[in-house]
């Protein structure tokens, strides 16, 4: 949270990527959350993908 809320996209990225997912990922964001979207792949090609839009606080 607080990397993106200080506009840090290298340490966002680089978090996302810690957490060991394999797929693709993309991160945006804004001061009141972020967008995380997950490109599924099978068998080398993209099957899908899900979006989510975590809100920080309440």
């Amino acid at each position: 949270m607080s990397a993106a809320q200080t506009g840090s996209q290298q340490e966002v990225d680089r978090l996302i990527k810690s957490i060991g997912i394999d797929t693709p990922v993309t991160t945006e964001f804004t001061p009141s959350g972020v967008l995380l979207t997950i490109y599924g792949q099978a068998q080398g090609a993209q099957c899908g993908t899900l979006t989510m839009f975590l809100k920080w606080g309440n």
